[in-house]
């Protein structure tokens, strides 16, 4: 029996521009639009609401797993997208059996009933299609004439979204190539030009998945662009360089501070996305081993509104990271091996398993951003408002190495995650 691979699993996690400034609630009018045309009663809606809630808790777990295993192993800039990840994943995941499928499950943190992960990743992506300048994408490629089993086609097309795409990888390996790079460059417009190389695609491959996700918001309390000035940025604790450092008058923000850390809230014009910055007093790593899923709740549930005047150095990087060590550090080994089980996706005697999973990030951060009519609200999800405090505004200035997040604020699901610690490569 000859040796042969589920492909290689390709994830692009694709541009952000991070500017805005914008606090936004779910209001009763959605609610009702959503049951209309669904056709749903109120007690499907809350079953549909608490599935959405398991999966973006599942994602946001597992992304900041992963987050503690990167930032353990390099103090370097760090970019990726739980949400595209899980994405992807979950497609092997829906064709995985055994302990293939247990695995992807543990790791992350997938709900054990296939009917709660297909209906909350469903809404899930609806939710995110929804939003301002936020574009998602996915799509399945396909070895043209292969035996792929039908039920598993239209499971991840009703559930997921998946569009599939039927190419000749043994006989056009270069044309294959040449069509996915060119989807994927229009679905991140244009921002990630090349995911594939022309060598990516061999006789072996017979099917690839690739998500792909894109950013761009704006502020609304924007930074004064003549206000940025070269400042100096602490990379190690006796080591400084010169950066441009962003400046953002006096704003009402969410805010919270104590012996070990700050954290910011900054959210986006015209939909319920927020930046979270975690901006240790010491170093990195004295916050970074212990956040998990239960740290970063407490975080967000003690944000309370402040005056704050922000500090922040305009950065731009991008990254591309090979996932298959890292997640078989974390316990997904059978997933690559020979002894894969991946029996539910295709009918052949042929071992199937993923040879590696790819994925290419990109983040921005500048001044641009425009003033908003409707900025106030005094409703936010997943946090307590309060009276907000009179005394002298609080500084936040992120001169040091410092952890961000971009999070839906409703479901809490993280799209975004990673670590500035050189805001100049």
């Amino acid at each position: 029996m000859s040796l042969r691979l589920v492909g290689k699993c390709l994830l692009i996690a694709a541009w952000l521009i991070l500017s805005g400034f914008f606090i936004a609630n779910e209001n009763l009018a959605t609610l009702r639009k959503e049951l209309k045309a669904n056709e749903l009663n109120p007690d499907q809606v809350l079953k549909m609401k608490s599935d959405v809630q398991i999966v973006a808790d599942s994602i946001t777990s597992f992304g900041l797993d992963f987050y503690r295993l990167l930032a353990s192993n390099a103090h370097e800039n760090i970019i990726f997208s739980p949400y595209n990840l899980s994405g992807v994943m979950v497609m092997a995941y829906e064709g995985a059996g055994g302990k293939t499928a247990e695995e992807i499950r543990k790791v992350f943190h997938f709900p054990a009933s296939f009917q709660v992960l297909g209906t909350g990743f469903r809404v899930l992506i609806d939710r995110m299609k929804m939003q301002d300048g936020l574009r998602i994408a996915n799509a399945i490629w396909l070895q043209r004439g292969y035996n792929f089993r039908s039920d598993y086609l239209k499971k991840v097309g009703s559930n997921y979204q998946w569009h599939a795409f039927y190419c000749d990888f043994l006989r056009e390996p270069g044309d294959s190539v040449s069509l996915i790079n060119k989807w994927v460059r229009e679905n991140t417009y244009g921002r990630i030009s090349e995911l594939l190389e022309r060598d990516s695609i061999g006789s072996l491959t017979r099917l690839i998945l690739t998500g792909a996700i894109y950013f761009k918001g704006e502020w609304v309390h924007h930074f004064d662009e003549n206000s940025t000035e070269e400042q100096d940025f602490w990379v190690e604790t006796d080591k400084a360089i010169r950066v441009p450092m962003m400046r953002m008058s006096e704003a009402l923000l969410r805010y919270d501070e104590n012996d070990e850390f700050q954290a910011l809230e900054i959210s986006y014009k015209w939909n319920p996305l927020s930046l979270v910055i975690l901006l240790p007093r010491q170093s990195l790593p004295s916050i970074e081993n212990r956040l998990d899923f239960e740290k970063w709740k407490q975080i967000k549930d003690r944000l309370r509104e402040e005056y704050v005047m922000v500090y922040l150095p305009r950065f731009k990087f991008n990254k591309t990271y090979k996932f298959r060590d890292p997640l078989t550090r974390m316990g997904m080994s059978n997933v690559f091996s020979m002894g894969a089980d991946f029996s539910a996706l295709a009918r052949t005697e042929e071992p199937l398993f993923i040879n590696d999973i790819i994925q290419k990030a990109l983040i921005g951060v500048d001044e641009k951003g425009t003033e908003a009519a409707a900025a106030t609200t005094s409703y936010v999800l997943g946090g307590v408002v309060g009276n907000v405090a009179t005394s002298e505004p609080k500084i936040f200035r992120a001169d040091r190495p410092f952890i961000f997040i971009i999070q839906e604020k409703i479901t809490g699901v993280i799209l975004f995650l990673g670590q500035v610690v050189d805001p100049t490569k």
